[in-house]
Formats: structure tokens, C-alpha cells, sequence
């Protein structure tokens, strides 16, 4: 009886939180703050119980707050990654529409208006989209098959893939999961492509650091140098051991035309040390400012921002 009490005071007009009331809640992303600091583009999530029916957009708003959000997208596949130009001009993101197998990458005029134009044709997909600093090219990610070295390799090893009589996967190293699903012979790699182009230059194909078989890119860590000349990202060498051992993720520099990428952190040994993350680049664009997670990739690790000469 005195559990049911609560209830029975509950005021009028008010009732007990349902699941549809958390379900249903509209869901808003990380926003993306314009260079000028004027406004702040966010994906927005409307779930539905009918997955066919869930829409995600992205949603514009003054960052002085003098006008309501509007929605600025309306695709039916969703729209994720706002990222700015630095003339706060243009607007890239993520989206699967029309006749796209995989998400592609999109850009918007936001000054002129207009559709948003397609950047990329990708086969594996394309994600976290980055403006070069002169606005001419687009930083992305796609997760190709281990072996790629362009798209057209993607292609063909994707469609051998498919043409086998089997289904059977074979593991000679960790990981092979990631949660409740099995890790296919894939790499999350970093391309840049001129916009106006169609093929992406993939930045890490036939490096050694790929072809290690604890390599393992962190996910949105990639920012292009100040200069427009490189890029700054976090990856794992020893991600295989992660069934037995700590691992770690140290920092790099890649030239924007590919070729080996240079560590800037850690030893050259494979046991775990500092785990890097979060670069960003001061003003200036001599040192780059980060985050050592400290001993591997272990939760409850202490984190302090750390400075790492980048040149």
C-alpha cells in the first residue's frame, strides 16, 4: 500500500513517464559552431517505431539565440557530420540519397541557398567530412577492405567477396568482435578529395602503418595541419592484442598526398603507453593540443591536456 501511495498523489494533470514519452523524444547531436561564431548547425533524430519512418536532419540557429532553430535538410536517408568551411560559406555532411548505396558526402551553400551537392561517389561509403583551410578539398573517412589501395581495388575486392560459395570467416589475430557484431577484414583510412572531383586520394593505402595488424584509426580524430599540407589523427598499432593486453592510440602526421605517416607520441616499441586523443591545433598552428588517456586504453584513467610539437 504505501508503494502505491506516490501514485495516488500524483496532481492532476500530470501522469507517469511512458516508454513512447523516451522513445519518441527528439534527439539532438553534437552541434557544429561556425568560424565567424555566428551560427551552430546539429543533426536532429525524430524516432519513430517504424524504422522507415525515423528522420534525421540537420537544424540551423543563430548562436545569440534571437531566432528559433529551422531545419535546413530534409533527406529521407538522414543527415550526420555537419562540419563548416572556414568562410562559413559552405556546409558538409554525411547523407545516403537518390540512388546511393552507401552514405556519401554532401555540400551546401548556405549563403546562396540552393540543394545540396554531392562531393563524393565512394563505394564504401564516406563520413566526417573536413574542409582543407583554403576550402578547395574535403577530409573523410571510408572503411575499406584491408588490401584497398583505391576505389576501384575496393570494388574488386568487394565483388570477389561476393562471388564466393561461402560464407565462412577466418581470424589469425584480435580483435574479431566489436560488441554484438563480427569485425569484417575492413579499415576505417583517411582520403582527401579537390571538390569538383570524383576519386578520392586514400592517404594511408600502402603504408606501413596500415598493413601492421594492430592498426587501428580512432574514429573523428583527423584535422588538417593550419597550413592545408597535412594531417594530424590518432591510431593504434597494437590494437590486435587488445584480447590479452592494454593498447593505446598515438598521434600522427600524414602528408594530404599520402605516403608514411609519422608518429609524434609514444615509443617505438608496441607495448601500451599513453593513449592519444583529441588533437587540436592553437592558433598559431605550431604545437598541437591533446589528451593523454595514460597507460593504455583501460577505463578510469586520469586525462590531462598535454601540448606535442607536431613539425
Amino acid at each position: 500500500m504505501r508503494l502505491l501511495m506516490p501514485m495516488l498523489a500524483i496532481a492532476a494533470g500530470q501522469r507517469p513517464i511512458t516508454h513512447e514519452d523516451l522513445w519518441l523524444t527528439p534527439r539532438v547531436g553534437a552541434p557544429a559552431t561556425s568560424p565567424n561564431g555566428q551560427f551552430a548547425v546539429f543533426p536532429l533524430v525524430e524516432p519513430s517505431y517504424i524504422a522507415e519512418e525515423q528522420v534525421s536532419d540537420l537544424w540551423i540557429v543563430p548562436t545569440d539565440g534571437h531566432e528559433a532553430p529551422r531545419r535546413i535538410t530534409s533527406g529521407k536517408g538522414g543527415e550526420a557530420d555537419p562540419a563548416w568551411s572556414s568562410d562559413s560559406h559552405l556546409l558538409a555532411f554525411s547523407a545516403k540519397r537518390g540512388d546511393d548505396k552507401e552514405s556519401q558526402i554532401y555540400v551546401i551553400d548556405l549563403v546562396r541557398g540552393g540543394e545540396a551537392q554531392r562531393a563524393t561517389r565512394i563505394s564504401t561509403g564516406a563520413a566526417s567530412p573536413q574542409f582543407s583551410p583554403d576550402g578547395t578539398r574535403l577530409l573523410y573517412t571510408s572503411k575499406v577492405p584491408t588490401q584497398s589501395k583505391n576505389d576501384a581495388d575496393s570494388q574488386r575486392l568487394a565483388k570477389e567477396q561476393e562471388d564466393k560459395k561461402y560464407k565462412a570467416r577466418a581470424y589469425s589475430s584480435y580483435p574479431i568482435r566489436a560488441w554484438d557484431s563480427w569485425i569484417e577484414d575492413k579499415q576505417l583510412r583517411l582520403l582527401v578529395q579537390r571538390i569538383g572531383e570524383q576519386d578520392g586520394l586514400d592517404l594511408l593505402a600502402g603504408s606501413k602503418l596500415s598493413k601492421l595488424a594492430g592498426f587501428s584509426l580512432s574514429e573523428k580524430s583527423a584535422q588538417w595541419t593550419p597550413d592545408g599540407k597535412s594531417v594530424l589523427f590518432a591510431a593504434a598499432r597494437n590494437n590486435d592484442r587488445s584480447a590479452w593486453s592494454f593498447t593505446n592510440a598515438d598521434l600522427w602526421l600524414v602528408s594530404a598526398e599520402g605516403g608514411e605517416p609519422r608518429r609524434l607520441t609514444g615509443a617505438d616499441s608496441m607495448e601500451a603507453g599513453d593513449s592519444w586523443s583529441g588533437p587540436r591545433f592553437s592558433r598559431d598552428g605550431s604545437p598541437a593540443i591533446c589528451l593523454p588517456g595514460g597507460g593504455g586504453t583501460w577505463p578510469g584513467k586520469r586525462a590531462a591536456a598535454s601540448v606535442c610539437e607536431s613539425r
